[in-house]
This record gives C-alpha cells, sequence and structure tokens, in this order.
C-alpha cells in the first residue's frame, strides 16, 4: 500500500492564489481559515503562486502563444500543475472529481509519489515568463512596477519566529544524567507524547542514544508499530475498546521494558491513568 494516501498530500485549487501562514498575507484570518481546510501539512501547502505572476502568465502566453517556447512553458506547467492536485480535484478541501492522477495511484513504485510536491517546478516556469514579461519594451513600466510591489507583498513570509520556531521543552529525565542511569542501550521504551507529536528523537540524542525508542518518528511509522490499534490511541483517537488489554498487547509484542510520559502534556494525565490500570508505573 502507499506510503501516505496521495489524495492527502494534494494540492487545493486554492492554494493556487490563497496563501498559507507561511506567507504574511496568509496570516490575515480570512485567507487563515480557508487554508486551514488545505489538506496535509502546512509543510505539504505550497501550491500558492502569487495572482500578480499568474495574470502575467496568462497574458504572456496569449501574446506569444505561436512561439515554441511559450508552448513549452505554458504546457509543461499546466500539466504538472494538475498532476500536482493529485487524484482528485480538491476545492476548499472537498473533493470534487477525479483527475489524471488517479490512474498514476495505482502504478508500482509512483503509487508512493506525494502530488503536492511537484509544486516545485510550476514557479520555474512562471518566473521564466514573468523575466520574459518584465524585460517586454511593449509593456508599461508602472504596470511593471505595480505587478512587482504586488508579488513581493503577496510573497513576504512569515515574520514571527515562534511560526517557525518550536520550543522543545526536554523533561529534566533526560539532560541530568538520569536517563543513562536508569536505562540501557538495550530497553525498549514507549514514549509519550506519541511519535510525530512529541520530541522523543531528541530526548534519544540527548542521553547518547541510551535507549531504543518504540514510538520514534522519522517521517513514518514502522508497521510493526502502527498496526496495533493502541498507536491511533496515542495518536489522538478516542473511540478505542479496551484500551488496556490494547495497550497489554502492544507492549508484550513489542518488548516494551520501559514507558516515559512527558508530565507537562496536557494529556499526561490519561497516560498515567492507562499505565496505573495496567498495573504500570509511568
Amino acid at each position: 500500500q502507499p506510503l501516505w494516501p496521495s489524495e492527502k498530500f494534494s494540492t487545493d485549487l486554492l492554494n493556487f492564489v490563497v496563501p498559507t501562514p507561511t506567507n504574511l498575507a496568509g496570516t490575515i484570518p480570512g485567507l487563515a481559515r480557508i487554508s486551514a481546510n488545505f489538506t496535509g501539512t502546512v509543510m505539504e501547502r505550497n501550491g500558492f503562486i502569487a495572482l500578480p505572476l499568474i495574470l502575467i502568465a496568462i497574458g504572456w502566453a496569449r501574446r506569444h502563444w505561436k512561439e515554441p517556447l511559450s508552448k513549452a512553458l505554458v504546457i509543461s506547467t499546466l500539466v504538472i500543475s494538475v498532476c500536482a492536485m493529485g487524484p482528485y480535484l480538491q476545492v476548499n478541501g472537498l473533493p470534487i472529481f477525479p483527475l489524471p492522477w488517479l490512474a498514476i495511484t495505482h502504478l508500482p513504485f509512483l503509487e508512493h509519489a506525494l502530488p503536492s510536491r511537484l509544486m516545485v517546478f510550476p514557479p520555474l516556469a512562471v518566473a521564466v515568463i514573468a523575466s520574459l514579461w518584465l524585460v517586454d519594451p511593449e509593456n508599461r513600466r508602472e504596470i511593471k512596477v505595480v505587478a512587482l510591489a504586488a508579488t513581493v507583498l503577496l510573497m513576504l513570509p512569515n515574520p514571527l519566529a515562534d511560526f517557525w520556531a518550536t520550543p522543545m521543552g526536554t523533561p529534566q529525565f533526560f539532560t541530568d544524567g538520569s536517563a543513562q542511569k536508569y536505562l540501557s542501550r538495550k530497553d525498549v521504551v514507549l514514549t509519550l507524547p506519541w511519535g510525530i507529536n512529541g520530541h522523543s528523537m531528541d530526548w534519544q540524542a540527548e542521553c547518547g542514544m541510551c535507549f531504543r525508542n518504540v514510538a520514534g518518528w522519522t517521517g513514518m511509522e514502522r508497521f510493526e508499530v502502527r498496526r496495533w490499534p493502541i498507536a491511533n490511541y496515542f495518536g489522538g483517537s478516542h473511540d478505542l475498546p479496551e484500551p488496556e488489554l490494547q495497550l497489554k498487547a502492544f507492549l508484550a509484542n513489542n518488548a516494551v521494558t520501559a514507558v516515559i510520559v512527558d508530565d507537562s502534556d496536557p494529556h499526561a494525565g490519561d497516560w498515567h491513568r492507562l499505565m496505573a490500570s495496567t498495573g504500570i508505573a509511568s
């Protein structure tokens, strides 16, 4: 099966003109509410091309359509953009109808490709078109200045440092030598928060890889781990029946020898109660 579902990492049609909070313009409340509906993580919502650039590309293509360069740039950009939208046309997060990428999802190897990452290419073609448009003497200087200013304004990155940085807050257990004292390199540890929701990989680095991490996050979860229902429970699901039994089965089958809970996490109390119900101290 695909490592990631392609429909979850596809470019929304609105994302071509609506920026995400990675841009300063995307922090405007109305635009932020729209971009929040796009699929994937904020790192994958990368379809934004400033509207002035799109208008420039359309105008330039109409004037130079008979030229081979124009056809090459425009056709390749359209084809790649359609592929980047994935197996279904999505508008504001809602799938509308199938797209050609749906056939790609059934091909070996290519089934693992994430469509949204194709969006690294269309901006290159648009940049070439914009450059040709800017040096064209037939275009008025005033229009060029306005188009450039609007483009720069729309593409400015989010200046807030808090958006780009995440505080670590490594528990003292890993910084004062306690981890090396109580754990060994043979210990298999269940760390909570789970996987991508926490910083357990950094905890390992802090203590010199003094334990083995069953919930480590390297971009994906091992099948042997994510096939367990308790993994979804720790990830935020709340509809797991008999979580105590599910946890015991998971711990036994993965040879877990220790459980570490970050008490600063809002869900720490729930995890402690779950561990206590199994007779395990965390």
